[in-house]
């Protein structure tokens, strides 16, 4: 059997994990390996190549960050008919029996027209799931999130620490990747000294309200986690780029609210934009985020040699403490086009509720213990 695997979307600190669990489950059964760089755009110019690693090569994959095979966000239009018929001849050249693509929301809306629109070749086309955002439907989280997130509150704790260090009265504001939902925003709030404020786009927000939970705090010091994708409305930056699956660009809401903050309330303010280094944190990867990472692009590889297709391999959680979970399919329909929100349970007005901790404990894992004066 030959099999191909593509990464696409925003890299993550464990994607490469997930292709190492397909390379070497692949090579366990039998199977030719072949990567297509830069995900479907590479397959379309041809810039593919067979996979051979080595037991090394594939232990030092499983710890780097970024997509080895490099990514892109390439849209794959219904209408695109000539496009569909030139991936065709593609994996016809290769004699590719399965494809395995690694991504996201965009990605998994790949994977289930590749799977409609080249149904007649017979070829398993199958989604694994990679995400910082924790925004894909029906599986509990999505490996990237857990050493995003690790990394996130590790950051945060050591800031708030910083910020504390000064008897002034400040504001610093951490703007958080998240696009239209805030799970690693809210994930913050495992901290035993959280951010004094957070803000994800499932709350109603305006500057009014967010300038009176400043004042009514009364601390001197205060750091607030901001989603990027917090709804402002228009006008109060640059939304011009999008993506070419039309998503707006998100950056700036931290620098924005903190000039406002400055202006009205007249105490020091700072933003803070953690920015792609959130996504790329190898450093601070969670262990069952890498864990998880690898078993997913297994159990793709089993789910395509028992005749599966048009589906996305899932997290099912068994237990929070002690953390286990189990692997299972489901069609990528069920996914594709859809978004997982941060339940509405768990908000307050501009905070988290203690409930989501258990959610959110076990995927981050151990977080380094700092000295407090008491």
């Amino acid at each position: 059997m030959n099999i191909m695997v593509g990464q696409s979307g925003g890299p993550t600190a464990v994607i490469n994990a997930s292709l190492a669990g397909i390379y070497r489950k692949g090579k366990e059964r039998g199977c030719k390996v072949f990567g297509t760089l830069n995900g479907i755009e590479g397959l379309l110019e041809d810039t593919v190549k067979p996979l051979e690693f080595s037991d090394r090569d594939v232990e030092l994959l499983i710890k780097t960050p970024s997509a080895a095979l490099g990514s892109c966000r390439f849209k794959l239009l219904d209408s695109s008919e000539e496009k569909f018929q030139s991936l065709k001849q593609a994996f016809k050249k290769y004699e590719i029996d399965a494809f395995f693509y690694i991504g996201g929301n965009d990605s998994m809306e790949t994977v289930e027209k590749l799977s409609r629109h080249l149904a007649d070749t017979g070829i398993k086309f199958i989604g694994v799931p990679k995400t910082i955002d924790n925004d894909l439907d029906v599986t509990d989280h999505c490996p990237g999130f857990g050493s995003a997130a690790k990394y996130l509150c590790t950051t945060m704790q050591e800031l708030i620490l910083d910020c504390n260090a000064y008897a002034l009265h400040s504001v610093t504001i951490v703007e958080i990747m998240g696009r239209d939902t805030g799970w690693l925003t809210a994930s913050t709030c495992i901290l035993e000294n959280p951010p004094d404020l957070i803000y994800t786009p499932e709350m109603d927000f305006s500057v009014e309200n967010f300038l009176e939970d400043i004042k009514y705090l009364g601390k001197r010091n205060i750091v607030i986690a901001m989603s990027e994708g917090i709804n402002l409305g228009y006008g109060y930056r640059d939304r011009s780029y999008k993506d070419a699956f039309g998503h707006l660009q998100n950056a700036g809401v931290g620098k924005y609210l903190a000039e406002i903050t400055n202006k009205e309330l007249g105490c020091k303010t700072r933003a803070v934009e953690l920015n792609i280094v959130q996504r790329c944190c190898a450093h601070l990867q969670s262990t069952f985020d890498v864990r998880e990472a690898v078993q997913v692009g297994e159990y793709a590889v089993d789910a395509a040699l028992k005749g599966e297709t048009g589906i996305m391999t899932a997290i099912k959680r068994l237990s929070d403490f002690p953390y286990s979970s189990e692997y299972f399919t489901v069609p990528v329909n069920q996914v594709a086009g859809k978004v997982k929100y941060v339940p509405k349970k768990w908000l307050t007005s501009n905070s988290i509720l203690p409930e989501a901790k258990y959610y959110f404990s076990p995927l981050v894992g151990s977080l380094p213990e700092y000295f407090t004066l008491k």
